[in-house]
């Protein structure tokens, strides 16, 4: 068994060693899902066609057996024993990520971005995940209707159909909206915050804007369950030649900007690097601040594209009053400067402690 300290951890090991697979292993624990792939079954041995992965976790002084079992088509997550889903799960044990993947908030499109967005949104309210499941669903029979229904055969029958889905999009999506707003307002507090997270980001700490769809009035706001119905409404004709939903949460955006300058066209991939271990301590201090808890944070390359004296200030700002696990290539060379965490080395998929 592997135990963690309760503050800095430290990996070290070359490339290719398993640092990745051994945070993966936590994450998936936490989350049941990768934060490298969406392929299950690119995370199972070579030959094998499921795996398990468990661990126990202690939250407010009690400890807690979490077990995940995932085989082709089934995931199965056990809390002390008895089945449990991730709403259950979350409140128990709860985990960030960075790795490079993460990046493609910035390079990537705007479900990256949503993605981005969704995960600290539940993460700091579990109870939230029944209205995306809803929306999900929602929204995926709606477009199966709109699927199969041509211009030329949207009866009135199949309008009020439309219609009753919209009201039960506008239900959920304007709830999921709201949460988005304000998480975001209050990631960019502790942005804003002097001496904060943002003293790694180069140029200046980062600027967030929520982008709802349909737009609000008001910038700073969220359209609301009747505007969004009415937005839906208005859209209806359009949506029945295209074929998919045209407003709502699925068309929602975050745009991260420093000094006007949107940084996914213009930051360098140290900034956007700086930037993105910046967020994931942001939230952190937002699910502390609203769960009373701080999740666990995994860094994979803590140094890569970050020269040593912004490292340096990434590693003062991971050694916190918080669990972390940080993977590094060159984690030998840091260890030194840390001697208040606890180290530990991968060689060949085996970890053992640094020495």
């Amino acid at each position: 068994m592997l135990t963690w300290g309760s503050g800095l951890n430290i990996i070290s090991g070359a490339n290719g060693q398993g640092k990745t697979n051994l945070l993966e292993a936590v994450f998936y624990l936490a989350m049941s899902r990768s934060f490298r792939t969406a392929r299950r079954d690119a995370l199972a041995r070579r030959g094998g066609r499921g795996f398990g992965v468990a661990g126990e976790v202690e939250t407010g002084g009690v400890r807690h057996l979490l077990e995940v079992e995932a085989a082709p088509g089934r995931t199965q997550r056990r809390l002390d024993g008895k089945a449990a889903d991730l709403s259950q799960t979350l409140p128990v044990f709860s985990c960030l990520a960075f790795a490079s993947s993460r990046l493609e908030i910035f390079r990537g499109g705007p479900d990256e971005r949503r993605r981005f967005l969704d995960r600290g949104v539940v993460g700091v309210d579990p109870g939230l995940i029944q209205d995306y499941r809803d929306y999900s669903r929602a929204l995926r029979q709606k477009s199966g209707l709109l699927r199969r229904t041509g211009e030329s055969h949207a009866s009135r029958t199949l309008r009020q159909q439309i219609t009753a889905f919209n009201e039960r999009l506008a239900g959920a999506g304007s709830r999921i909206q709201a949460a988005r707003r304000d998480y975001v307002a209050r990631l960019q507090e502790v942005l804003a915050v002097a001496g904060g997270p943002a003293v790694l980001v180069p140029g200046g700490p980062p600027a967030l804007r929520y982008r709802p769809s349909p737009p609000a009035a008001d910038q700073d706001a969220v359209p609301g369950r009747d505007a969004l119905l009415q937005a839906l409404e208005e859209r209806m004709e359009d949506e029945i030649r295209r074929g998919h939903t045209l407003a709502g949460p699925q068309r929602d955006d975050l745009v991260l900007s420093q000094g006007g300058a949107d940084l996914a066209r213009f930051g360098s991939s140290g900034q956007q690097r700086a930037t993105l271990i910046a967020l994931k301590i942001a939230k952190m201090q937002v699910h502390r601040a609203t769960r009373g808890a701080y999740p666990v944070l995994l860094v994979d390359d803590v140094d890569s594209e970050l020269d040593a004296e912004r490292t340096r200030k990434a590693l003062d700002l991971l050694d916190g009053p918080f669990q972390a696990v940080v993977a590094s290539a060159q984690g030998a060379r840091w260890a030194g400067e840390r001697p208040a965490a606890r180290h530990f080395e991968v060689h060949n998929g085996i970890i053992g402690a640094f020495n």
